[in-house]
């Protein structure tokens, strides 16, 4: 498979609260999911913001908590008008089925929304962030990792982890 899509920029806020949601989240529970802000033009998706959604996972199904989902929204489109949701997010490493059914949900809110894992159980000794976009091939719809960095920006310097299927994240900081 390919790796193709748009360049994902992140802002340090955003990765602070997913963590903060991740510490905070409910006994019992294996992830957290959320929402994704921020902005997109040609070929970058800006992601400025987000939120947790309340859920319920087991082996057998999943329940998003969609109204709240909303709810966060709307309130968020009143103070901050410019950013739009851009796609999801979900703590741990792997995408599982229930993804791909919240992936659904998110293809409804936004057009080809981004689905940024990030992996806060360090299975690899770090925290690998990874953006994944769907993408059509003739037989199917199947998720593809996108482009080849995700561009953390702190001010004017940053944090760029860069990645493809063969190499390993790596932190570059400028």
């Amino acid at each position: 498979m390919s790796v193709y899509g748009p360049i994902v920029k992140i802002h340090p806020v955003v990765l602070a609260s997913i963590v903060d949601s991740y510490e905070r989240r409910n006994e019992g529970a294996c992830r957290v999911i959320g929402t994704l802000l921020g902005t997109i033009d040609k070929h970058t998706v800006e992601v400025t913001n987000c939120f947790s959604v309340p859920h319920n996972e087991s082996e057998d199904e999943v329940a998003v908590d969609m109204e709240f989902a909303k709810n966060m929204y709307e309130l968020h489109k009143k103070v901050s008008p410019s950013e739009v949701i851009v796609g999801w997010y979900a703590t741990g490493y792997d995408i599982t089925e229930h993804s791909v059914l919240i992936h659904e949900y998110y293809s409804r809110e936004a057009q080809n929304p981004v689905h940024l894992t990030v992996d806060t159980a360090l299975q690899s000794g770090r925290m690998n962030i990874r953006a994944y976009v769907s993408g059509s091939t003739p037989s199917h719809q199947e998720y593809s990792q996108s482009d080849q960095r995700v561009d953390h920006r702190l001010g004017t310097g940053g944090i760029s982890v860069s990645h493809s299927r063969n190499v390993d994240n790596r932190i570059v900081l400028h």
